[in-house]
């Protein structure tokens, strides 16, 4: 009985931090897309257009993501709540940051998938070792853990694929920085002007 009642109170706690999530992520919270788990990161050295702004570049998209401006020069992403093409679930979401000389990209883990994975993983041992719910020797312990590891894995990958797709598109609309060369006709000119 007391299992039962711990199964429930974690149950409980997952659709609570699932639902506090959907919140934070509809509402575009900022401190849900500044701090969390970096799963993926990338800089981008380049200078704006000086008439565009880094919510006009990223809202040009074609990612598929979801962009709001958080401040002026920072734009939080995520996965749109209701879509119907076929992807898979969102692993990520996170926040793009322009500060004058590069912009950077930063993919943050989502709650839901790793509360969901946590107590998949903990009512599979608690499973086999108080309950005895499954049967052959504890098999279904190490295989649906995995099958749920390699789903995580494929999301994250095509999601990563779209980060990728996105720092491309920024790049694209960025004036790269090249550190200033060195030019021999300019000293020979100012050689000759002394």
């Amino acid at each position: 009985m007391e299992v039962f009642l711990l199964f429930r109170l974690l149950i409980g706690f997952g659709v609570a931090f699932t639902v506090a999530e959907t919140i934070a992520s509809l509402f575009w919270l900022p401190f849900y897309f500044r701090w969390g788990i970096q799963l993926y990161h990338q800089e981008i050295p380049g200078h704006l257009e000086p008439h565009r702004s880094l919510n006009d570049v990223a809202s040009c998209s074609n990612t598929g993501f979801l962009f709001q401006p958080l401040a002026t020069e920072l734009v939080a992403f995520r996965e749109p709540l209701m879509n119907f093409a076929f992807r898979c679930a969102p692993v990520m979401h996170g926040m793009v940051l322009y500060d004058g000389s590069k912009v950077q990209i930063s993919g943050l883990a989502n709650w839901a998938p790793l509360i969901v994975g946590t107590l998949f993983l903990l009512f599979g041992t608690v499973g086999i070792v108080e309950i005895g719910f499954f049967s052959l020797d504890g098999l279904s312990t190490v295989v649906l853990p995995v099958v749920f590891m390699v789903l995580w894995a494929s999301a994250f990958q095509s999601q990563r694929v779209r980060l990728n797709d996105l720092a491309d598109e920024l790049r694209a609309n960025l004036t790269i920085i090249h550190p200033k060369s060195f030019d021999s006709r300019e000293s020979v000119a100012g050689s000759t002007q002394r």
